[in-house]
């Protein structure tokens, strides 16, 4: 019955979902693929599906046991519910006796249906699952756990546990001390209808104890241990009401304080208030065996108080909560229900007139009654027949055929069952030969069935259609033409023989059948469809012609072959003109796998072929049909199209490959090719270079002059003309002086993770040749002399070690033979060093350069040269115009970077930021200037046309055409007009409005140009048109592999400011026929299987509605009929926040950096701007999956120190997180070594005494970290007081392991002030002071 219910509620749930939740699952076999939405894709951990959603979700939890893992409770502070697909016996929480369970603090979390045992909690609240102000508990078994207060669950000030089962929980601290050893109720909370039995505890309430305020509601409390109140102890507040404590060891009830509440109680001795409370014995059904579901006769049954939750409500077994018009006592409702009807059933089961009934007997009844009849209500051919006490029945006179019939069924103590409902039919046949899935099937032989009529109708196919049934059958009978079957000895066995020639080789083929009587409208059903393969051996194989291959020649050559052995086997080929294969012709007795045609065939007409194979004269198998077309064209040498190089493209190689193609049939031909300086005429027409492909590298050529080239085709003697001709330029040798080089990294001071920093330059023009010489200083020396350099002969050098916190400069120039360029501009970075002890001047990123803003509302952002940690900031920004304010008028700020309210468009601003550490302050940073940008007049912006230019060739003939305005184009329509170049324009009013700043126009001409222009508009004004560009649609075929795509947009980490952004990608050649696979991801989730795509049939496309603030990555391949291109490179973008965390990008270390540093700054960036405050966690490890992670949470700024364990390889990610719980994705991994460093984890060192660290950084704001020691394993508090000796937070509260502890404190809910932190362990105290500055 509990997995019926459990049936029904998931039922109900699936049919009315939260629209705007999503739905994770959580499974022991799930892959880990986020977002989790499949159960293939699951993740194996309940918390990490946790992590991943947000309010309103549900997570799906899988069978399996969920083991926790390194101490640590899942921990739910979502509005999320968390359900187990198959109820608490098959998905099982087990904290191994190490930690609590369960932790939850949100008032709309749901825990729904687990086994939560082997919690430990022994020094605090709730060892199964402990609830903080608000969350659900229900449909679970609680058992094994322990903890000092609610050994099964705690709940504290409110919460809910209802139909549960809670035992052989513990309440224990030590020998005297526990508090609920099944349930705590602290300060409010509700246990309603569960089960409460055998658990103990030491002290208190080995049942239940209620704590100053909570509830008690049908509640059955049986076989509990405690000294005081071993049933149920309520102190103050307390309310009890519909509860039976009985037969509990020791007193079944204690109160204690006043204020008390009981209503309709069962216990003994008399409760001392209240009314409706009884103490007689309740009446199990078997308490020996732990049913204490109530007797017929127990006093319990309808002795409750009804309360509104009851209405819809079911007990702990499944039953409704009101049987009758009042409750019962307890957790069980007494239920007579009446017999289910199980067969016939509408929907599973077409009956026979001769049906038999099936139901479940009741323990209340040893006769039955049953009533068929032909309407739902049970008064038109109504039959009631009696039997004993059995759960079948058989009639014995027919129903009527095709009949739709009503049964219910009741037992001599019960009540009439729901009503069932059947449909009286033929019986189906069943399949019997060739078995379902049967393979090496003869393409001759019988079909055989169940003969249940002597008519039937069938159906065999090669596939099936929607519904699962044959489609287009290829042979049978329509089910009211049956075919008659052959009366034979064997009267049970229906049977057919496939034709010659029906079936093909190596094929699946699906089948079924019905019965049918003659003369009437009486068919059974269909059976089963059953499917079987034909035989692969010596089936023939179509080499040439197939797919509808053009033929250019006649005769036209078939050909096939056998992948075994030919001996003895010949052939009879058949060819149509219809693909029906009627009026085939019959090429008999074929020796070989060849056949040539030597006439009759029509030019232009397509046709189809196919073959059989014998030996000895006997059918073995028969081929599958291909085609191919005669063309209305004999072969010619083609003229060919020159593709590369074209236009005077500038070659950068001597020995330049020249490509070229032809539109049409290339079989059979070779080319002729000449290439000369551009400035010379044509050689003779018989001197030239041959090529049997469509390319040819040439011999090398002259630096810096012109070349021209043609090609022409030839079949046999015939030469097609020659080509168009095309140039090229082989580029020049280098130019007579070296070229100025131009820095490229590190520059503007950047700061390094490592001592020994590549540099990199490059030059804006061709290198060859040149080496390089550098100089590279401390930034406060000169430079030295102009013969003091390190040579260098690529674009990049390695330095040797630097000196940490030390800023340099370096310059370089180029060198060609004995002449120099003049020094290149330098470039400073510095080392990473010492942290600061002082507040460092910030040093500005962005905006900077009087940077243009399209936002009168700009985030800045600024990043201090060292350890930023306890560092608060002042900002200044005003019109850049004015002076500087007041040095005390300032805007406070927590982070490195700060959005500004709205500013005046058109106004250039200044701004400048100076660092705080406590009561001290750095100089004011350099100031930069920005301005925002100001909106356009009335009069709308000229478009300039982006794409396709200078007549590109397109190889679609739908393009997309792309524009752009050189300015804000907030407002713009558009108005295009696209024609034949051959064309004039339309006139001025004939366009084609467009919205956005592409449009992708309609099929157009192959083999045409066009040309196209723009205006933009604006209210009713009109720009200009732009000035038009041409491009040229393609009209040859693509063949062979399909290209790969590039992709063109959004790349580079780009911004899309829509959450449904459109992707383009393009080919450097032909695209049609193509279509397109996507694949398009969070950046940190790995690709998804292969076959997982997005199919796009043209180059763009509109995702639906992303996740906020995410980076993305995604990539495409093309498709064809000839196969799939590889993937594309792939390409990140961040999509704008709206409501949503921005998920932050990895700064550094990364990239495998080296560094000598065990406590290094970690530092990330956003890609866009925040929707509101964020903190963030970052996780470190030293395995790339991240298992073993170090997490460091609630951190403030964009950066973070982190405190390693020694030399390694680590890895770190970090995710955002709203004040709203919103949680984004993890960023994509960085990486570093830290080498050079001992572990002292490794050293295991443990302190020789207690101690208590000052926090550092010491004032602080808003975060400080607070270090202690431990030289034994013990409980250890760590509270904070303000200065009249208010505790003002708990850190810590539970036992730890002996060594070394810190703990960061957030002073976020705080005022500026001085507060003391109290470290109390064993008999160790220890106080001291910090300092808040806000």
């Amino acid at each position: 019955m509990k997995k019926t219910i459990l049936y029904l509620i998931l039922v109900i749930f699936f049919a009315f979902p939260n629209l705007s939740a999503k739905t994770l699952y959580v499974s022991p076999g799930g892959s880990n693929i986020s977002p989790y939405n499949s159960l293939e894709t699951a993740t194996n951990s309940i918390q990490t599906a946790i992590w991943a959603a947000v309010d309103g979700d549900l997570i799906l939890v899988d069978d399996g046991t969920y083991i926790l893992i390194a101490s640590l409770n899942i921990d739910l502070r979502k509005g999320v519910t968390i359900r187990s697909i198959n109820g608490y016996e098959n998905a099982i929480i087990d904290g191994r006796n190490e930690d609590r369970c369960l932790y939850i603090d949100h008032p709309d979390a749901v825990i729904d249906g687990f086994t939560i045992k082997n919690g430990y909690r022994p020094n605090h609240f709730g060892g199964g699952v402990n609830i903080i102000s608000g969350g659900t508990v229900q449909n679970c078994l609680i058992m094994n756990n322990t903890a000092r207060d609610g050994g099964g669950i705690a709940i504290d000030n409110s919460g809910l546990v209802q139909n549960c089962i809670i035992r052989n929980n513990l309440a224990e601290m030590n020998a005297t001390t526990g508090y609920g050893g099944g349930i705590r109720l602290l300060n409010g909370g509700t246990a309603r209808g569960c089960l409460v039995y055998g658990n103990t505890s030491r002290n208190y309430g080995g049942g239940i104890n209620i704590w100053n305020a909570g509830t008690i509601e049908n509640c059955t409390v049986t076989g509990n241990t405690a000294p005081n109140g071993a049933g149920v102890r309520c102190r103050n507040s307390s309310v009890m009401v519909n509860t039976i404590s009985y037969f509990n060891n020791g007193l079944n009830w204690q109160t204690a304080g006043s204020g008390q509440t009981f209503s309709n109680n069962c216990t003994t001795p008399a409760l001392p208030s209240g009314s409706g409370n009884i103490t007689a014995d309740p009446q199990f059904v078997n308490a020996g065996a732990n049913d204490y579901r109530l007797l017929a006769t127990s006093p319990a049954i309808d002795a409750g108080v009804n309360s509104p939750w009851m209405t819809g409500a079911i007990d702990l077994n499944g039953e409704p909560r009101l049987f009758n018009t009042t409750v019962d006592m307890g957790a069980y409702e007494y239920f007579n229900p009446p017999p289910t009807p199980l067969l016939p059933n509408a929907g599973i089961y077409s009956w026979d007139v001769y049906s038999t009934f099936t139901w479940t007997q009741v323990p209340s009844s040893n006769a039955y009654t049953i009533q068929i009849a032909t309407d739902a209500l049970f008064t038109t051919g109504l039959q009631t027949h009696t039997t004993g006490d059995v759960a079948t029945f058989t009639l014995t006179t027919p129903l009527a055929y095709n009949t739709e019939y009503w049964w219910r069924i009741k037992g001599n103590a019960t009540p009439y069952s729901d009503y069932r409902s059947f449909h009286t039919e033929l019986e189906a046949p069943v399949l019997l030969a060739p078995l379902n899935n049967a393979v090496d099937v003869p393409i001759e032989f019988t079909l055989d069935w169940t003969n249940v009529y002597t008519a039937f109708g069938w159906a065999i196919s090669k596939e099936l259609d929607g519904d699962g049934f044959p489609k287009d059958p290829l042979y049978g009978s329509a089910s009211h033409a049956p075919i008659t079957l052959p009366h034979t000895l064997n009267q049970t066995i229906g049977t057919m023989t496939i034709p010659e020639g029906f079936l093909t080789g190596n094929t699946t083929y699906y089948w079924r059948v019905h019965s049918h009587i003659p003369t009437t409208p009486w068919e059974s059903d269909y059976t089963p469809v059953w499917k079987f393969t034909t035989t692969a051996s010596l089936l023939p194989v179509l080499s040439w012609p197939v797919g509808g291959a053009e033929v250019y020649s006649t005769p036209v050559g078939l050909y096939w072959y056998l992948n075994e052995s030919s001996v003895g086997v010949t052939y009879d080929l058949l060819y149509s003109p219809n693909a029906n294969m009627s009026e085939a012709i019959t090429v008999p007795n074929l020796p070989s796998g060849t056949h040539s045609i030597a006439g009759g065939l029509v030019p232009g007409t397509t046709y189809y072929w196919f073959v059989k194979a014998y030996k000895n004269g006997v059918l073995q198998n028969i081929s599958g049909v291909e085609s191919f077309k005669l063309s209305t064209e004999g072969n010619v040498p083609l003229v060919p199209i020159l593709s590369w190089p074209t236009d005077n493209a500038l070659i950068y190689t001597t020995t330049p490959t020249l490509y070229w193609y032809v539109d049409g049939n290339s079989t059979g031909l070779t080319y002729e090719l000449q290439y000369v300086p551009a400035a010379d005429p044509w050689p003779a027409d018989d001197s030239y270079f041959t090529a049997s492909a469509m390319n040819y590298e040439t011999a090398a050529l002259q630096p810096g002059v012109q070349y021209a080239y043609r090609v022409r085709s030839v079949l046999g003697t015939e030469k097609s003309a020659w080509s168009a001709y095309q140039t090229f330029t082989i580029l020049a040798v280098p130019v007579a002086s070296p070229l100025v080089p131009i820095l490229s990294w590190p520059t503007d001071n950047a700061l390094m993770y490592t001592n020994s920093p590549t540099l990199y330059w490059y030059v804006d023009g061709n290198s060859t040749g040149l080496t390089y010489e550098l100089q590279c200083v401390p930034a406060a020396d000169p430079w030295p002399a102009d013969l003091d350099f390190t040579p260098v002969a690529a674009m990049n050098y390695t330095t040797v070690a630097l000196q940490p916190g030390v800023q340099y400069a370096y310059r370089v120039r180029s060198v060609l033979g004995t002449e120099k360029s003049a020094w290149s501009t330098y470039q400073t970075f510095t080392i990473i060093g010492i942290p600061a002890a002082t507040p460092l001047v910030p040093i500005l990123t962005w905006p900077t350069d009087n940077a243009l803003m399209y936002t009168n509302s700009p985030a800045l952002y600024w990043y201090v040269d060292g350890d930023g940690t306890g560092l608060t900031y002042e900002l200044q920004c005003v019109p850049a115009a004015d002076p500087w304010p007041a040095d005390l008028d300032f805007t406070p700020v927590s982070a490195m970077n700060f959005t500004t309210d709205p500013l005046q468009p058109g106004v250039q601003y200044a701004y400048r930021v100076r660092s705080v550490l406590g009561t001290e302050k750095s100089a004011w940073s350099t100031y930069q200037t920005f301005t925002i940008y100001s909106a356009p007049g009335v009069t709308p912006l000229q478009p300039i046309l982006s794409w396709p230019t200078e007549n590109a060739m397109l190889y679609t003939n739908t393009p997309t055409l792309y524009w752009y305005v050189n300015g804000n184009s907030t407002g713009l329509t558009y108005e295009l007009q696209c024609v034949p170049a051959a064309d004039p324009w339309p006139a001025d009013i004939d366009f084609t409005p467009v919205s956005a700043m592409n449009y992708t126009t309609d099929p157009l001409q192959e083999g045409v140009q066009y040309a196209y222009r723009v205006r933009s508009v604006t209210g009713g004004i009109k720009s200009g048109w732009s000035a038009y560009q041409t491009f040229t649609i393609y009209s040859a075929p693509s063949a062979g592999t399909p290209p790969q795509p590039v992709l063109s947009w959004p790349v580079d980490n780009a911004v899309s400011y829509t959450l449904t952004p459109t992707l383009y990608w393009y080919l450097n050649e032909n695209s049609t026929g193509l279509t397109y696979e996507l694949q398009y991801v969070p950046a940190s989730a790995p690709w998804p299987g292969d076959d997982q795509v997005t199919p796009v049939n043209q180059s763009g496309f509109t995702t639906p509605a992303l996740t906020g603030g995410t980076q993305y990555a995604w990539r495409v391949r093309s498709v064809s009929i000839s196969g799939r291109s590889s993937w594309s490179a792939y390409a990140l973008f961040t999509t704008i926040a709206e409501e949503e965390p921005v998920m932050p990008i990895v700064g550094g270390p990364t990239n495998g950096t080296y560094i000598n540093n065990a406590n290094p700054r970690i530092s990330w960036y956003l890609p866009t701007a925040p929707s509101g405050s964020q903190s963030y966690t970052l996780q470190i490890s030293q395995n790339p999956d991240f298992s073993n992670a170090t997490e460091i949470t609630n951190i403030n700024s964009l950066s973070s120190n982190a405190s390693l364990s020694g030399s390694g390889t680590y890895y770190w990610r970090v995710k955002s997180q709203l004040e709203n719980s919103a949680t984004s994705y993890f960023s994509m991994p960085g990486q570093f070594t830290v080498y050079g460093v001992t572990s002292v984890k490794e050293e295991e060192i443990i302190p020789n005494e207690f101690g208590l660290s000052q926090n550092y950084p010491n004032p602080f704001n808003p975060t400080t970290v607070i270090s202690y020691r431990l030289p034994v394993s013990g409980f250890v508090t760590l509270k904070v007081f303000d200065v009249i000796g208010r505790e003002v937070a708990t850190i810590v509260n539970e036992t730890k392991q002996a060594g070394n502890h810190s703990v960061t404190f957030s002073s976020s809910n705080l005022s500026s002030g001085i507060y003391y932190y109290k470290l109390s362990a064993g008999e160790f105290v220890s106080v001291k002071k910090m300092i808040l500055v806000k």
